[in-house]
């Protein structure tokens, strides 16, 4: 079963290349399309999605079978989406996609997968899977000059004949 994406809507509404263009008028329209957006990538990559909103209920136009849309109501967003995790018997069967920090550090507890915004707005049909960075065996000798380790020997009151690659 593939993940789940759990989106921070208006967090990721915003930073859409083309959304909130329009007027205030048309926030529901300029919504409706970005939902159209998330259904196209859902139905593409063969995923489901919940979008969570700020704010209290709007009925957004439009019909999307792949999308889960919320409002959080008198919450934030940023609560309604830790809460869905916190009650979520696997929460690791989600992609939280946000850019605020506060939610990226709520999802990583709850061993969710995070998604910065330009990743997801980005990422290719065929997604590849996250490859973990490997910390080198030794890490790299610094780059210190002459002048910088006289002055560490002398605060730490090491004699240069007894470093700790001398031999006594």
């Amino acid at each position: 079963m593939r993940k789940k994406w759990l989106i921070d809507g208006h967090n990721v509404w915003h930073k859409t290349p083309g959304a909130g263009a329009g007027s205030p008028a048309d926030y529901l329209g300029a919504l409706a399309a970005f939902c159209e957006q998330i259904q196209k990538k859902c139905v593409a990559e063969k995923r489901r999605a919940t979008i969570v909103f700020d704010g209290h209920p709007n009925k957004i136009p439009g019909n999307y079978p792949q999308v889960n849309i919320r409002f959080s109501g008198s919450r934030t967003a940023d609560e309604v989406i830790l809460s869905i995790l916190r009650n979520e018997q696997n929460p690791e069967k989600w992609i939280v996609v946000s850019d605020d920090r506060e939610v990226r550090d709520g999802a990583g507890r709850y061993r969710a997968d995070i998604l910065r915004t330009d990743g997801f707005l980005t990422e290719k049909k065929k997604r590849k899977k996250p490859t973990s960075v490997k910390k080198p065996a030794h890490p790299p000798e610094p780059n210190i000059d002459g002048h910088e380790l006289e002055m560490w020997k002398n605060l730490f009151g090491v004699d240069g004949d007894n470093g700790p690659d001398s031999k006594q």
